[in-house]
């Protein structure tokens, strides 16, 4: 099991990766979807300038979002502002606490023909499709109400807002292809579908895919930001976003995919994988590129020029089990060389492909037979799970049918709370994936709520504010021509009553002609008629000269008129007042009245207690009560008339009072109502009818004010759909890279807290001495320091299969800063590219060198060695070492580290069991020739001796013969104790070096120089051989001699046995020489 995981790690690090980071796109890359999604790493035991350098670089991070943020709101609220040179549609008629479907229920092109045009499709027949976009109303079970609403958002901000309550259904999409989209069935193929062209929201798609299965329908379409043909080998820069992208056309292959041929590009150093026709990957800053077509020559791939053929689709066929247990720097130092060989084994075959970059994916799935709404949306890849789609379809013999496709959203903001759009903004902004909107060129937009008016109907204010005294109100307000009055209402000192202490106010008729109750100095309301187009005015009865026969009004407007007045006072003396163009007849009564007045004030033709009403502009109704004389608390309301509001039967009434709360303190209280809920805000209450009418109550030390803002007509509340290119981001994949409201960098995290570090992506500052992450990723070595060199730092990228880790690290604490300055400062760095680099010098004139994994691998082998031998010669040894030859920088470099082959140190054994093997069969060939050669020379001697018996028969020397056998043994013994001798003190040699320098470095050196030195005891073996039976041939030649010049017989058959032994001998001896070793 452990061998199985260890697998899967190698795996997860070789498979080509769709996070592949390089330097040119830091910082970007640390964030997505609107989070920093990158762990900042330090050391739990690390220098406290590794700490501070880890908080100056999350500062850093945190203003760069944040500035991008803003400039990107900027960037949106000034196209937001160009909208109204593009298409439009506007909700005209909407009111506050209105569902949107209450005012339009279907969008069609014929309102918003940009965004949803309609268009044909010719496959086999000529299919005419149409888009349409509804809304819910208020008896809408399905979609949900969207309304703008007076509340209290999130942030707790009190305003109007575009509402929408979360979960609720945002809008229904509908894609309708009339009496059917039909293809031929190839297999479960739609191939009449296949690389057609249609419009979706505003954006071309291509289908690259049509599927059916069963009752399941699966389509795939694709729009590109960039769209382009390039051949095998060419490499072409496009700027999306403002971002320049570097695509290499790496490989075309004839072979792969079934013949269908396959691409490989390479984008800002970024390898895809194989990708076939329609095939798509997404880049590591969320970037998409997408093969269109594929058109592979007929040759087949070849190897710069050679004859080789080459399939793209099996190159990355590797046994990595072999590589288990190595961390990531390890591993790239291992097989960084073969990725280098695959990316260069490929020259241009003329193989052209057409794709896209920047590309923007759909894909809508669902069972065609029912009328349910499934989950089966993706955008990018990426599955909108608050998206839901409806497809309606049907098989008829060969042939399949769709008839429509209908999407709908579920609203969701990014806190997951309910979502309110204050003036200006658009819906996008506050998805929490605008994404889902499926296409990035429209939004709905609230621009608040305005009111409705023009040069002869505006609104106005109304205000009723207590005095200094607490003890009264004065009453303030516009009429419907401009005239502004300030009027003294009611009063609490000494008794409750109407005006003030001294002056009385009336705005209802006495009873009668001849009931003088209106008495001098008072103040009187004079209103045409009682409806939202009367006209107001109050006037006071300021003085009377009976000498004169006149009557004196001032309108407290500023105007004044004196009127003389006809007959006989208290019995039917009268005056007309003109005010605002309308006469008002006065009633004049005698002294014993004190000259009081009754007043036509209604001008209706008579005097009979009729109460008027105070018309504000904008057409308000004010009651202010029931008696001219109240004891105590009375009501005061406001009305809109029916007349005013659209769609509506009935008016809308505001009430408030006017409390006697004793002491001759006055108040006024406001509270919740059918038409008019309130929010509190800082000692305000505050709330807005569906009319548009704003009340703020505002508690002071002095009593209750009350202000009150009449529009000038039924309020325009302003929501829009909004249908322009200008609202998609130059470059759509990068769509929610960043949120409005700015990304928050995340707290540090300490080494122990990580488990898994192909799990997160991560930051990680310092050195493996520091950092346990960094130790993982660089490999745990003694020292902790191998590689580093001192006074320099590394900034190296590790990318994992799901994740990137991002390492600056240096020899000691000062150095890392090194490294965290440049990302600190990455704009003073923009030619920084690739993933590994070394930093040296100071910070104000820092160096740069590219390396390699493999030369970082080397220094660490060779620090490993440095290391070692220090320690050796450290320990207290009673015997002197014999001195181990140190080996070149040169030799090591060129031998390369084990770890390059592919051996690890304690788990990999294949390579030295093969080199084993090997050897074993060189020794017993070369033995096999000492054995021939032997066995010929013997051959040879044997006939010799044959022709010399025939001419000279000799005696037998037996005796003598074996005497000269004995006398050579002693030599022989020794030469052999000798070389045993030397064999053991060149074994003890081998056993102290290997404890001296126990790393992968030294054993190979070892095996090699054990190799040579068999070879040379071969050698001293076979001239010992061939020594032995020159001296025995000579030998036998002195006997022979000897035997001749004596007359002695030779004794053939006994020397033959004693050379059948000696050679016997002889083998036996190199056979028990070879088991030994």
């Amino acid at each position: 099991m452990k061998k199985f995981l260890g697998l899967l790690l190698i795996l997860a690090l070789l498979l080509p990766s769709v996070l592949s980071v390089v330097f040119e796109q830091y910082p970007v890359t640390l964030a997505k979807s609107g989070r920093f999604n990158t762990l900042i790493i330090i050391g739990e035991n690390a220098a406290i300038r590794d700490s501070l350098a880890a908080v100056e670089l999350s500062e850093v991070l945190q203003n760069y979002f944040d500035t991008i943020a803003k400039e990107a709101k900027e960037k949106l609220e000034k196209e937001l502002d160009r909208f109204q040179k593009e298409d439009i549609y506007a909700f005209d008629e909407l009111q506050i606490d209105e569902c949107l479907g209450d005012d339009t229920q279907v969008v069609t092109s014929g309102s918003l023909s940009t965004l949803l045009q309609g268009g044909t499709i010719q496959t086999r027949d000529r299919t005419t499709y149409e888009q349409y976009l509804r809304f819910g109303d208020a008896d809408d079970t399905e979609l949900g109400c969207v309304k703008v609403v007076f509340d209290r958002n999130d942030e707790d901000d009190l305003d109007t807002f575009l509402f929408v309550e979360d979960g609720t259904i945002l809008f229904e999409y509908e894609l309708s292809f009339g009496s059917g989209l039909g293809s031929r069935l190839e297999g479960s193929t739609l191939r009449d579908l296949i690389d057609e062209q249609i419009v979706i929201l505003g954006r071309p798609y291509r289908i690259i895919d049509a599927i059916t299965s069963g009752n399941s329908v699966d389509l795939k379409l694709m729009q590109g930001e960039m769209q382009d043909t390039l051949q095998e080998g060419m490499t072409k820069t496009y700027t999306i976003g403002g971002v320049p992208y570097h695509v290499n056309v790496l490989i075309v292959s004839d072979n792969a995919n079934g013949g269908a041929g396959g691409v490989k590009f390479r984008v800002n150093g970024q390898t895809t994988s194989l990708l076939a026709d329609g095939e798509t990957e997404t880049l590591s800053d969320g970037t998409i590129i997408g093969v269109r077509n594929v058109i592979p020559n007929e040759a087949g791939e070849t190897s710069g020029g050679g004859g080789e053929t080459y399939d793209a689709s099996q190159y990355e066929d590797i046994d990595y089990g072999q590589y288990a247990g190595l961390s990531p720097a390890e591993l790239e130092a291992v097989l960084g060389e073969q990725y280098t060989i695959q990316d260069q084994v490929y020259a241009g075959g003329g193989d052209v492909v057409e794709f896209f970059i920047g590309a923007h994916v759909l894909r809508f799935e669902d069972h065609a037979n029912d009328d349910r709404f499934e989950q089966g949306v993706s955008v990018n890849f990426d599955s909108v799970k608050n998206g839901f789609v409806q497809i309606k379809g049907d098989q008829v013999d060969n042939e399949y049918k769709i008839y429509s496709i209908k999407y709908r959203l579920e609203a969701e903001s990014a806190d997951g709370d309910d979502i309110y759009i204050p003036k200006t903004k658009g819906m996008r902004e506050f998805l929490n994936s605008p994404g889902d909107l499926l296409s990035p060129v429209w939004d709905i937009r609230f621009g608040g709520v305005n009111n409705a008016s023009s040069s002869d109907q505006q609104g106005s204010t109304i205000t009723f504010r207590p005095k200094s005294s607490d003890q009264g109100y004065d009453f303030l307000f516009t009429n419907n021509r401009g005239g502004e009055y300030r009027v003294p209402f009611v009063n609490n000192e000494g008794s409750f009553k109407l005006g003030d202490q001294d002056e009385d106010f009336f705005f209802i008729e006495c009873s009668s002609a001849s009931d003088f109750c209106i008495p001098q100095g008072s103040s009187i309301v004079l209103t045409d008629r009682n409806s939202h187009s009367g006209v107001t005015q109050i006037v006071q009865y300021t003085d009377i000269n009976t000498g004169e026969r006149s009557v004196t009004f001032q309108d407290l407007d500023g105007s004044q008129q004196t009127k003389t007045y006809s007959g006989t006072l208290g019995s039917d003396a009268f005056a007309d007042l003109v005010f605002g163009g309308n006469s008002y007849k006065v009633f004049i009564g005698d002294d014993t009245d004190n000259y009081a007045v009754a007043i036509d004030m209604n001008k209706d033709g008579d005097v009979g207690s009729d109460e008027v009403k105070v018309v504000v502009r904008g057409g308000g109704i004010l009651d202010l009560g029931s008696t001219n004389t109240p004891s105590g608390d009375f009501d005061v309301t406001l009305t809109t008339e029916a007349s005013e509001i659209e769609d509506s039967s009935s008016d809308e009434v505001i009430t408030w009072r006017i409390e006697d709360r004793g002491s001759g303190k006055l108040g006024i209280t406001l509270a919740d109502q059918t038409d008019l809920t309130l929010e509190s805000e800082d000692g305000h209450k505050k709330g807005i009818t569906n009319f548009g009418v704003r009340f703020d109550l505002d508690d002071t030390t002095v009593g209750e004010k009350l202000t009150i803002n009449y529009p000038g007509g039924e309020s325009n509340v302003e929501v829009t759909i909004l249908a322009s290119e200008t609202l998609a981001p130059a470059d759509t994949s990068a769509e929610g890279l960043f949120s409005f409201e700015g990304i928050k960098v995340g707290t540090f995290h300490l080494d122990s807290e990580i488990e898994d570090i192909y799990k997160e992506n991560m930051l990680v500052v310092g050195g493996p001495c520091a950092n346990e992450v960094s130790k993982e990723l660089l490999g745990n070595y003694d020292p902790c320091t191998a590689g580093f060199e001192e006074g320099k730092a590394i900034l190296r990228i590790f990318n994992l299969q799901e994740s990137f880790s991002i390492l600056a690290a240096g020899y000691t604490a000062e150095d890392t800063q090194k490294a965290v300055h440049v990302l600190k400062n990455f704009k003073d760095y923009p030619f920084l590219t690739d993933t590994f680099v070394e930093i040296s010098g100071p910070l104000d004139d820092l160096k740069f060198r590219q390396l390699t994994p493999q030369e970082w691998q080397s220094r660490v082998d060779f620090a490993r060695i440095e290391s070692r031998e220090e320690k050796v010669e450290e320990t207290n040894i009673t015997e002197p070492l014999e001195e181990i030859p140190e080996v070149p920088v040169e030799e090591v470099e060129e031998q390369g580290t084990l770890e390059e082959m592919g051996v690890t140190e304690e788990k990999d054994l294949s390579l030295q069991t093969n080199q084993n093997i090997m050897l074993i069969v060189g020794i017993f060939i070369f033995v096999a020739v000492i054995l021939l050669i032997s066995y010929m020379s013997y051959k040879h001697h044997k006939q010799e001796e044959q022709e010399e018996e025939q001419h000279h028969p000799r005696k037998a020397v037996v005796a003598m013969k074996r005497k000269h056998v004995e006398e050579e043994e002693p030599e022989e013994d020794a030469e052999d104790e000798e070389e045993d001798a030397e064999q053991e003190e060149e074994e003890d040699e081998l056993e102290e070096g290997r404890k001296a320098a126990a790393v992968p470095q030294a054993k190979s050196r070892k095996e090699i120089k054990e190799e040579k030195k068999r070879r040379k005891r071969e050698e001293k073996q076979r001239k010992k051989a061939e020594k032995t039976i020159l001296k025995e041939e000579k030998r036998k030649e002195k006997e022979e001699k000897k035997k001749r010049k004596s007359g002695e017989p030779l004794k053939k058959e006994k020397e033959d046995v004693d050379l059948d032994s000696l050679e016997k001998g002889l083998l036996e001896g190199l056979e028990k020489h070879k088991k030994s070793r």
